[in-house]
């Protein structure tokens, strides 16, 4: 490799940006006299093109003076790679890069008369000023102006989820009670519907069920507390007690005293909220009095004991006349075993 011939080949204008990157493999080969004799197929993954494109610039090469080839044989008489010779003695192109026209290039008629043309005052008669200029005070330092618009920095705390084994604590329960009852005195849709610790207790554990049980980016919160104050509000006035007229089974409290208005009480041990509920309403439309219980039926079919007669078996007569029965059917069949049999 020469870097003369790499230097030759580099100030060298061809017109194309793939005649110059052939040019550029050739010389990457050539000795210091620009001889070499890469092949076809190097000089294409070398400049990253294709055979036939590099065979198409080399003969555009040739025909412009840049290079000569030259056929080259094995001592078998097969062809090999062409041999090249650069022409170092071509002069190097000149290249004009365009200057941008400086200020002492314009004529003193282009210079502009007055600087106040490109002044950002020039719009503004003598002793006025721009609006919005920051006042400088007595000692001429610039006074800092906030921008309009700029708010505090927002927290960037990560939330976390709620704990599985959560529970109300007495200061949640204590502001749910109270604010319930405010509600209650001063907005109309509240009215009457204070929470009592049981309701609050029941919605506590709704609480607890829905953002345990919730997935996802959503369910994570910056702020419980805050959180559970949402969910009371959202949640409305305690609904269901016989003052509010509201349904029964929308709160324990009220299911249960219609239970026991009904006569059905509380419920059982192991019997679920659905069930007691069911035997409530059952209740309620049997006249407000619990349905007597249903008599269990067994699905087992009735087994029917055989008489006395079927215990002693056959008697001795239905004996005697099987017995003469079979003694005829073995005599018939011997019978005819012992018969020749006839052709037809």
């Amino acid at each position: 490799m020469s870097f003369d011939a790499l230097a030759w080949a580099w100030n060298q204008k061809t017109g194309s940006a793939g005649r110059k990157a052939t040019l550029m493999g050739v010389a990457q080969f050539a000795d210091e006299d620009g001889y070499c004799w890469p092949g076809q197929r190097m000089l294409a993954e070398y400049t990253e093109q294709g055979e036939r494109t590099v065979r198409d610039h080399l003969v555009w090469l040739e025909a412009n003076g840049y290079l000569t080839r030259c056929a080259r044989k094995r001592p078998d008489g097969t062809n090999a790679s062409d041999a090249y010779y650069l022409n170092l003695q071509k002069p190097a192109a000149e290249f004009k890069t365009k200057r941008k026209k400086q200020p002492a290039d314009f004529a003193a008629s282009e210079k502009p008369k007055n600087n106040r043309q490109n002044s950002p005052t020039a719009d503004f008669a003598d002793g006025e000023k721009l609006q919005n200029q920051p006042a400088k005070s007595a000692g001429h330092e610039p006074v800092i102006v906030k921008p309009k618009g700029l708010t505090e920095p927002v927290s960037t705390a990560r939330g976390s989820r709620l704990p599985s084994d959560w529970e109300l604590k007495t200061e949640w329960l204590d502001w749910t009670t109270t604010s319930t009852a405010r509600f209650a005195e001063e907005l109309d849709e509240w009215k009457d519907g204070a929470w009592s610790v049981q309701h609050t207790l029941f919605e506590a554990e709704k609480f607890r069920d829905y953002w345990t049980a919730k997935s996802g980016k959503d369910a994570s919160r910056t702020d419980w507390p805050a959180t559970w104050r949402n969910w009371v509000r959202k949640a409305g006035p305690m609904r269901g007690t016989k003052k509010s007229g509201g349904a029964w089974w929308l709160a324990p409290e009220s299911a249960l005293a219609k239970a026991n208005e009904v006569g059905v009480g509380p419920a059982l041990r192991g019997e679920s909220d659905a069930q007691w509920h069911a035997r409530i309403r059952a209740a309620i439309d049997n006249g407000g009095k619990p349905p007597a219980p249903r008599a269990i039926q067994s699905a087992a079919p009735q087994m029917t004991l055989p008489n006395e007669d079927e215990k002693r078996g056959p008697s001795p007569a239905s004996r005697a006349s099987l017995s003469e029965s079979l003694a005829l059917l073995r005599a018939r069949n011997a019978g005819a075993l012992s018969q020749p049999s006839q052709q037809p």
